[in-house]
Parts: C-alpha cells; sequence; structure tokens
C-alpha cells in the first residue's frame, strides 16, 4: 500500500515547490530552459501523456540539477510506481533543497522499502517531530520498529496509531478491544485485510478463550468453512453482513500489536497447529496422492497483482514459474500445483519437460475455499511457496513448509531471520538482493538434494 500524508498537504507542498522554482527567474522576458521544459511537461501530464511528461523532467533536471518542480515530478512518478531505487535521488534531492517535513518522511519511507531502516528511522522520526503525526506515518514506524525486533518501540507507535484512527468513524473500530478484560464477554476478531492475515491472526483466538472469552471471527464467505475448523473459535460469520452483538472487537492486523506478545509469547502461542484439515477430505485425497510414491511438493509462486495510481504492478513476492524448473528435476521429486487465479496463465508457458500435477476447476468450490488444499497438503511431504496465504495455512496447519521472501519483507518476516518464531514448522529462505530469486532457487534445490537423495 502506498502511503500517503494527505492530499491537502500534497497539494500546499506542490504549490510551495512551484512558487519558489518560477519565482522572478526571468530574464529579458525569457524562461530559463529548465523551467519551460517543466512547462511543457505539466501540459503533457494534464494531457495523460506521462511519459513524454517525464522526459521533459529529465531534461530539466540536467538543464538544472536544483529544479524543484521537476525533483518532485519525477519522484512521485518513481514512488507510485513502487520504483523505490528510481525515486530515491529525487527525494534525496527535494529533501536538500527545501528540507521540508513530508520531504522528510517520503524520503524515510523509500529508505524503509529499500530495506534501509535504520536510515529510514532518522528521516521518518525526523517527520514526527516536526509535527507530522498522522496514522501513515506512526504505522511506518510501527512496521519498521517490529522488522528490527524492537517489539517495545513497534508496539508504542501502535498506541499512536491506533489513537488516531480509532477517532477516525470510517474506519468502524466501535469498541475496540485495548487490553481490558474479556472473562465472560464477547470478543470479535475481524478479518481486514488479506487471506495470509486472517489465517495468521487467527492464533490469537486461543489467547482470549483462555481468558474466558466467547470468540467469534468475522472472516470473508470464502474462508467461513476452513477458519470454522479452528477449534478455539467459537462461531465464525460472514464479514460482509449484520455482525452479531459483541463487546469488544479487534480488526486481526492490529492483534500482533494491541496483544502486544513478547518473543517468548509468540514462541508460545507457535507450538501448536490451530487450523485443521477436513478428516472426510484428507482420506479423500490420501487414496488418490497415495499413489505418488516420489517426494511430493506442492508448490505456489504468485501472489495477487494490484493496481498503484493506475498502474498495474506486479507483486514483488511474485516468482515466475519457470524458475522452478530446476525443482522438477530433482531426482525423486513430483510438484503439485497450489496456485489459484493470478499466475495460473503461466502454466501452457512451459515448456513440455516440465511435469507438474494440477487439479480440477471444481478444486476448493464444493466444500469452500481452501478445503480441498488444506486436505492436499496433509497429504503432501513438504509445501515450498512464495510469501502468500497458502503459506500462512501450511504454517497454520503444522506441515513443513519452505517460504520464499523477498530482500524487503513483511515486518512478520523480521531481519534476516532463517526461521519462523510463528510457525515451528516453517523455514525462510530470502533473496540476498533485490529481484534474485535465483540464489534462493539454487539453495532450495541443494536442500531438497539433502532430503530425496
Amino acid at each position: 500500500m502506498i502511503a500517503d500524508i494527505g492530499d491537502t498537504m500534497k497539494v500546499k507542498i506542490l504549490l510551495f515547490f512551484i512558487i519558489i522554482t518560477t519565482f522572478p527567474v526571468f530574464s529579458k522576458n525569457v524562461l530559463p530552459r529548465d523551467s519551460l521544459y517543466v512547462s511543457r511537461a505539466q501540459k503533457l501530464e494534464k494531457e495523460g501523456d506521462k511519459k513524454e511528461a517525464v522526459k521533459l523532467y529529465k531534461k530539466a533536471i540536467i538543464e538544472n540539477p536544483y529544479n524543484i518542480v521537476a525533483n518532485h515530478a519525477l519522484a512521485f512518478f518513481y514512488f507510485n510506481r513502487h520504483e523505490y531505487e528510481a525515486a530515491l535521488c529525487y527525494f534525496q534531492m527535494l529533501y536538500k533543497l527545501v528540507s521540508e517535513t513530508a520531504a522528510a518522511y517520503y524520503l524515510g519511507y523509500v529508505l524503509y522499502q529499500l530495506g534501509r531502516y535504520n536510515e529510514a528511522l532518522v528521516y521518518i522520526e525526523e517527520a514526527v517531530k516536526r509535527g507530522l503525526t498522522n496514522d501513515v506515518v506512526y504505522k511506518s514506524l510501527r512496521d519498521i520498529y517490529f522488522t528490527l525486533g524492537k517489539l517495545d518501540k513497534s508496539y508504542e507507535y501502535n498506541d499512536a496509531f491506533v489513537d488516531i484512527v480509532s477517532k477516525d468513524p470510517k474506519k468502524s473500530l466501535d469498541n475496540l478491544w485495548r487490553g481490558e478484560d474479556v472473562a465472560g464477554k464477547i470478543i470479535l476478531l475481524r478479518s481486514d485485510i488479506g487471506i495470509g492475515d486472517a489465517f495468521q491472526w487467527m492464533r490469537y483466538a486461543r489467547f482470549f478463550k483462555q481468558r474466558g472469552a466467547t470468540v467469534i471471527a468475522a472472516v470473508r464467505p470464502t474462508l467461513l468453512p476452513i477458519v470454522s475448523l479452528c477449534s478455539w473459535i467459537d462461531k465464525v460469520v460472514d464479514r460482509n453482513k449484520i455482525l452479531p452483538y459483541f463487546d469488544f472487537q479487534v480488526p486481526t492486523s492490529l492483534l500482533p500489536f494491541v496483544i502486544k506478545p513478547t518473543f517468548e509469547d509468540i514462541k508460545g502461542l507457535s507450538c501448536v497447529s490451530y487450523l485443521r484439515a477436513d478428516k472426510a477430505l484428507v482420506k479423500k485425497w490420501e487414496k488418490i496422492l497415495v499413489k505418488d510414491q516420489r517426494y511430493k511438493i506442492g508448490i505456489c509462486w504468485d501472489p495477487c497483482h494490484y493496481y498503484s495510481s493506475g498502474v498495474f504492478l506486479k507483486n514483488k513476492r511474485a516468482i515466475p514459474l519457470y524458475d522452478f524448473y530446476a525443482l522438477s528435476k530433482v531426482e525423486g521429486v513430483s510438484l503439485y500445483s497450489l496456485q489459484q487465479y493470478n499466475g495460473m496463465e503461466q502454466i501452457p508457458l512451459m515448456s513440455s519437460d516440465f511435469t507438474m500435477h494440477t487439479f480440477d476447476k471444481d478444486f476448493d468450490k464444493k466444500y469452500g475455499g481452501f478445503m480441498d488444499t488444506a486436505a492436499v497438503m496433509k497429504n503432501l511431504d513438504l509445501v515450498i511457496t512464495v510469501d502468500t496465504s497458502i503459506a500462512h495455512l501450511a504454517g497454520a496447519l503444522g506441515i513443513e513448509v519452505w517460504v520464499m521472501v523477498p530482500y524487503v519483507s513483511s515486518f512478520r518476516w523480521f531481519l534476516d531471520w532463517g526461521h519462523s518464531p510463528w510457525y515451528p514448522t516453517m523455514r525462510l529462505f530470502r533473496q540476498s538482493k533485490v529481484g534474485d530469486w535465483q540464489s534462493v532457487i539454487d539453495r532450495i534445490c541443494e536442500e531438497l538434494l539433502s532430503l530425496t537423495g
């Protein structure tokens, strides 16, 4: 999700930049060449021709590296495309030129997205000291500190984040639980982000059950059957319908922060699996998969794609299916596709000597989302997946799973860890640099050879 400090502030910043850049720099009533380029670029932008506008902004900067409007335009052009490496130099220049509060925040946020966490903290905390105190800024600080394993600091910024969000009527945080006694109370765990988040944070149903609460989970319709198999949840409801009475609620995205677990607490809640596969479906798939005597591996290669500022973006967690070709050639291995929706279009493009088992169109349809997937997983030897819902489902089921993680990953995977404190059966295989999946695949192949050889 792209950080946003508010449309009003962004307009004020841009106007400030324009005034500084264009204020009396005229010579004989003729604009300097860089200002002419900027003027033409702005006209092209209004006409919707961003590519040509970018070329002109770059020409303006060649003429005058200190042109604020051109630096501003290019910084946000690349920022909105999540091309942070390209955006960095322009945000650095903006910060030098104007040293604005917003410029400090955006520079810090870009550094955060490049995995330069400690540098990011310097600029984002500077923005806070200057008075930029909104939910987006606090969320960034919360997530960075969590990534670095500085949990107390993360929880401190989450408290500030919640203080702001809870005052926004659009956020639906009525009766938000913030540590009150829940004995005899009804607590609603509301799945508010992705499917993987729902799988991961439903673990905390146990936390509330141990304290005497009645636990209701509100999830998307497709997850009703699979989440109903969690023994610590009393009732599962459709989050899109009218919700039943509750005393407190917690969006699942806030659970790891409002509960404020220590590392010991995290590991304590990770000693057991907390989701289950349907026993009848497990037996059904056992009869089918038992015929395959090879080492059976379920794979998933592509999370969802998404749009940002009207631009279609490939998820940085995605891996091309052809990168899995090497795994298919490991002696004694059978691959099974656990992929659904995005990424399926890559299968017909694979070479004829790539072998992978797939399932029919009724898979996960008749019994509910992920019901067949969970049952199949229980009959596999290993799951190898990118960071997506399949990873969390496997971990929650207590299945051996290897997760391929990008260089700059979600806060939940911490920094440089090779295992996950959330899931005792999970290993993490991280990129050593941005975009380098080949070295990850090479390491996985070596590990597989030691298992199957």
